[in-house]
């Protein structure tokens, strides 16, 4: 059900949900699940239904807290978004019997203030409310961004810098949460870009400059430095400097050693010389998620037979008849299936079919893979098909056969 949604694959999702429903009609897991996957199709009184279920059930449960006040809020949104502005402050009074922690009272306060601005009342004790839960640093800015319901949103002046730690570490969170919104709603990578653009470039130096704040830790850095790094935030070029502070308290880090490399790389556009012995290194090490990321964001390296000097490109030694050789490896009836059929694929039944052999730790592998898979083609089913089919090798001609019967790809 989990990854269903992940995947926007909504309709499929409620009818897992129904089967298993039959089956275990009071699993609390399961009802967090559905009250998530109403959530995901703007079914948001079905979603109170079971929350209040659940706290029948486990009346501590945290998840179900922040899932009603997540719904009694996006359901004010689009009451106020259609200017039903009694009914929008009703939600909004029930979704503050469910905040507690700063970001989801911020968040309300925020939430209030562009509701008073609709019905011309006085709103800046709600816009103190919010700097007393957020700070007033560039996360406040962001977040009334996101708050924003009208053509002529709540304007307020430039922040002047990252307040905190946690200014900017709840900045992060909000910005990934953006992210696996907007995909799961299909949006296009680019608008999004452009987005992340016009709200934060004009805190760049702002932002470079929070990379010193001395209560970061290692592990801070290793997280924002891949947020950075993501295509839709490349503009900011935030995550040069993060690495560069990072690595002069932390000089051995690999991980952040790796980071820096792919922040050059981005930068200056040419794979920097000490990419292959820290990919040597990181094998030596038996570190997989520094091998995996150089191995993605250096393609070349896949074809580095024997170690190389930092001077010499690895793929120097590779002569013309070696290219073909790598060339003739890729089965040839899956580009040809891919461009015929491809429209034409299901995509639960493709996704069914490719986990249908793998154990637990495996699925949940396979799931993350997914999720990050469909990030990266931002919505687009076709692109995602084709990352999917790529997977198959040389049993693909098989699986294609099994999905849409044997004559359909002749």
């Amino acid at each position: 059900i989990r990854w269903q949604r992940e995947l926007n694959l909504l309709k499929q999702a409620r009818a897992s949900i129904e089967s298993a429903f039959q089956h275990f009609p009071q699993h609390v897991t399961l009802l967090e699940e559905a009250a998530e996957t109403a959530i995901s199709s703007n079914a948001h009184k079905k979603a109170s239904r079971y929350a209040k279920q659940i706290l029948e059930l486990d009346p501590v449960n945290q998840r179900v807290k922040r899932l009603l006040f997540e719904s009694h809020r996006s359901h004010a949104r689009k009451q106020l978004e259609k200017r039903m502005l009694s009914p929008c402050e009703k939600e909004l009074e029930q979704a503050a019997a469910w905040a507690s922690d700063p970001v989801q009272l911020g968040r309300l306060a925020l939430a209030r203030a562009n509701l008073y601005s609709q019905l011309k009342k006085p709103y800046t004790q709600w816009i103190e409310q919010a700097q007393k839960q957020l700070g007033d640093g560039v996360t406040l800015r962001f977040m009334m961004h996101q708050e924003s319901y009208s053509d002529h949103p709540i304007t307020l002046s430039p922040a002047e810098a990252v307040t905190s730690l946690d200014d900017l570490l709840v900045l992060s969170q909000l910005i990934n949460e953006k992210i696996d919104h907007w995909y799961r709603n299909k949006g296009d990578r680019w608008e999004l870009a452009s987005l992340f653009d016009q709200i934060l470039l004009p805190y760049q130096k702002i932002l470079q400059q929070a990379a010193q704040l001395p209560q970061l830790t290692a592990q801070h850095f290793t997280t924002l430095c891949a947020l950075w790094l993501r295509e839709e935030l490349e503009e900011l070029e935030l995550a040069l400097p993060y690495a560069e502070a990072a690595l002069e308290r932390w000089p051995e880090h690999r991980l952040l050693l790796c980071y820096r490399l792919l922040a050059e790389e981005k930068e200056n556009g040419a794979a920097p010389h000490e990419v292959v012995p820290l990919l040597e290194e990181a094998r030596e090490q038996k570190d997989e998620r520094v091998v995996q990321l150089l191995m993605d964001h250096f393609p070349m390296l896949h074809s580095m037979g024997n170690p190389h000097s930092p001077d010499t490109s690895p793929w120097d030694d590779i002569d013309e008849d070696d290219e073909e050789a790598l060339i003739d490896e890729i089965p040839p009836h899956l580009d040809n299936v891919m461009k015929e059929l491809i429209e034409q694929i299901p995509l639960g039944q493709l996704i069914s079919m490719l986990s249908t052999s793998l154990s637990f730790s495996q699925q949940r592998e396979f799931n993350q893979m997914l999720a990050d898979m469909r990030r990266k083609t931002a919505g687009d089913d076709t692109q995602f098909k084709i990352l999917l089919l790529s997977l198959l090798e040389d049993d693909g001609k098989g699986m294609i056969e099994q999905i849409l019967g044997k004559d359909s790809w002749r």
